[in-house]
């Protein structure tokens, strides 16, 4: 069993090595990028001082507006014609969206919204949960 935890947190260690290097390279674009849109503002607006500026926070991609977590899910469930696992809604609501399902973090994040969707969706009365083969829980649209 230790050789699978192992494994696994030698991957994580490997994509979030990739990441930093990735986001490194990124940092150093924007830093040369920013000097040379100083310039191009100058020319325009001589008076104006772009450092000055207030930043503009950045929104996340996994940041999505209310209830669209469960208008993917229920979209996914209204065409279908058997009751789903949470499992297969995630990855067609994944795919409907072009995420890459691959991506263990995000596949996680879409799992866990979806999931409370889903819920949320069945304490309203709009789906039904069971049981599947084994422990798996399906939905359905009532």
């Amino acid at each position: 069993m230790t050789e699978h935890v192992l494994a696994g947190l030698l991957k994580r260690r490997a994509e979030m090595d990739g990441e930093a290097i990735r986001l490194r390279v990124r940092l150093q674009e924007i830093e040369i990028a920013l000097p040379r849109l100083d310039a191009a503002i100058q020319v325009f607006a001589p008076a104006i001082d772009p450092t000055g500026l207030r930043p503009i926070r950045y929104r996340a991609p996994n940041s999505v507006g209310f209830g669209h977590w469960s208008r993917a899910a229920l979209d996914v469930l209204r065409v279908t014609e058997r009751p789903l696992s949470t499992k297969e809604i995630v990855a067609r609501v994944m795919d409907r969206l072009s995420v890459d399902r691959e991506n263990g973090p995000v596949r996680r994040l879409v799992t866990k919204r979806v999931g409370h969707a889903l819920q949320h969706q069945r304490t309203r009365g709009l789906l039904r949960s069971g049981k599947g083969a084994g422990q798996v829980v399906v939905w359905e649209v009532i």
